[in-house]
């Protein structure tokens, strides 16, 4: 009597993965890289399950971003990846209250509770297994050389995690300055964690038990976290902070209305001479110099503008000036 296995396969970005189950038994399963053949890469691991398990009848289904026709071609089931991920830890962790996944060219992040909710970041591959694969050609390296040089990380620098064009602009100077290979790829991994956190959750607290899923995070353990010490915090300097307390000996006395009063050099029509700015003292410096009153004719006093400025007084015509006598036209 021919044997009866469940066969799952998962055609991704990247990678093809394929699961055999006897009942709830895993009996066989493989991850291998399709490098943008997946019909080729894909014809060669069933070639291989067949001859691994002869005269069997498998009950097949088929889900990944690349799925879709290959269920067609093939006239199999699909299955939605995120409704496949979902039911899989539904039923395996029931506990689970948050679940992560870095995939190739994309990562989901999902809520379970209280209110299942699912984001997705698909339109770039920044954070994702893909960015890292480009960090890691940039250091000369792979993603498993990625994983262990961050083993040994000691200093952590900022790097864009948005976009792999930004990463590598970043990545590049510090490069030429001569930074450790190892706290290059730790700070890689970093970048990859902030953009989940910022791009993914977007502010939304990822709180309980949490589930990593994908590549990434499963065969680069330092890209979940090291486990042998956490991630160190760049703590910023504090600035002492310039109060009137603070000011010399040798500045002069401040009013006491506060800082926006007239000092006790300022009074009343004095020429504003005044800074723009502050003193240290948070005072207004004035001009001490009284200016000489504008001449005028008698019964004419000058009046202050309200910035306090002098402008001179207005012309008046007394009725009783002499009129000007007009020059005749010479003859």
């Amino acid at each position: 009597m021919a044997d009866h296995l469940l066969l799952g396969l998962d055609v991704g970005s990247t990678t093809v993965k394929a699961a055999v189950l006897r009942g709830s038994e895993a009996v066989f399963t493989d991850y291998r890289r399709h490098n943008a053949d997946v019909r080729g890469e894909l014809k060669q691991l069933v070639t291989e399950i067949a001859a691994r398990f002869p005269d069997t009848t498998f009950k097949t289904a088929v889900t990944g971003s690349g799925g879709l026709n290959v269920a067609q071609l093939m006239g199999v089931e699909f299955v939605q990846e995120v409704i496949a991920s979902t039911k899989a830890i539904e039923k395996f962790n029931p506990e689970a209250d948050v679940v992560i996944e870095l995939g190739g060219e994309d990562a989901k992040i999902t809520y379970l509770h209280p209110v299942p909710e699912q984001r997705m970041n698909g339109t770039c591959a920044g954070g994702t297994g893909a960015f890292i694969d480009q960090m890691a050609s940039l250091l000369q390296t792979d993603a498993t050389g990625l994983n262990a040089l961050a083993a040994q990380y000691s200093h952590l620098y900022p790097i864009a995690s948005r976009c792999g064009v930004f990463a590598k602009s970043d990545l590049q100077p510090l490069l030429n300055q001569g930074a450790a290979h190892t706290d290059l790829a730790a700070s890689v991994f970093q970048a990859v964690a902030t953009q989940t956190i910022a791009g993914l959750a977007c502010g939304h607290p990822i709180r309980g038990n949490l589930i990593f899923l994908g590549g990434p995070l499963h065969f680069l353990p330092n890209c979940a976290g090291p486990t042998s010490a956490p991630w160190p915090t760049r703590s910023i300097p504090s600035r002492p902070l310039r109060t009137p307390s603070s000011t010399s000996p040798s500045a002069p006395p401040c009013s006491p209305k506060g800082r926006n009063a007239r000092p006790t050099n300022c009074w009343p029509g004095s020429p504003r001479k005044c800074s723009s700015r502050s003193s240290p003292t948070g005072c207004v410096r004035c001009s001490p110099t009284k200016p000489s009153a504008p001449t005028s004719s008698p019964g004419m006093q000058p009046r202050p503008s309200h910035k306090g400025r002098w402008r001179p007084p207005p012309v008046r015509c007394s009725s009783a000036s002499t009129p000007v006598p007009r020059r005749s036209r010479p003859s």
